[in-house]
């Protein structure tokens, strides 16, 4: 009869066993984080509080809101700049939050890693890191109301830029206004989050760590 962990110094069964247990049980964490994100919110403001904008957890613009006093058709561009400036003091705020809490949950990865899945995790990393370099290069772009809004985000879920037409700049009507820049962020949003999507499972697909990535 075979005994169980008979290699040669080795146990490495074991090992794999306990590997795809953190795996596991980190996937369930990080699953329940992003939930929880999801119901947060994070806001931030422009040019002294005019301009406010709320996102979510999943980066989803939820509530922008303007002052009447910066809702100026002669004056377009600082309307523009403020929401640029806002909207990625929110994405920040997401990014910071997120981050801080992945670290924790990472942390507890790594022993009892074979020489072959060592090397292919760091292929992997290579690839993600140059993936997203190539990603903050590219722009993504949408636009709401027939063009009236138009919103370019990069890879890095940065708004690169905001152009909202004069005739969309009504002081009488700053709500269709607001509903414009959430749909028009969003969808660029979406657009870059469904490349990096596609991109990132091309590059996990060669590393089975029980749908870690």
């Amino acid at each position: 009869m075979a005994k169980r962990g008979g290699f040669p110094g080795g146990g490495m069964p074991g090992n794999m066993a306990n590997l795809m247990k953190q795996a596991q049980k980190m996937q369930r964490q990080m699953e329940e984080q992003a939930k929880e994100m999801e119901t947060k919110e994070f806001s931030a403001t422009a040019g002294g509080g005019a301009v406010e904008v709320t996102v979510s957890g999943s980066k989803k613009i939820l509530k922008v809101k303007l002052d009447e006093e910066v809702v100026d058709p002669d004056d377009v561009e600082m309307l523009e700049d403020l929401l640029v400036a806002a909207v990625n003091e929110a994405l920040e705020k997401v990014d910071a939050e997120t981050t801080s809490a992945m670290s924790k949950f990472t942390g507890g990865m790594g022993g009892g890693m074979n020489m072959d899945m060592i090397q292919k995790a760091q292929k992997m990393q290579q690839d993600m890191l140059k993936m997203q370099e190539e990603m903050e290069q590219k722009a993504y772009e949408a636009s709401a109301g027939g063009g009236v809004v138009t919103a370019q985000v990069n890879g890095k879920h940065e708004v690169v830029s905001l152009t909202i037409a004069p005739d969309a700049v009504d002081p009488e009507d700053v709500e269709m206004l607001q509903d414009l820049v959430i749909a028009a962020v969003n969808e660029a949003l979406r657009k870059a989050d469904s490349e990096a999507s596609a991109n990132m499972a091309k590059l996990t697909g060669g590393l089975n760590l029980g749908g870690l990535f």
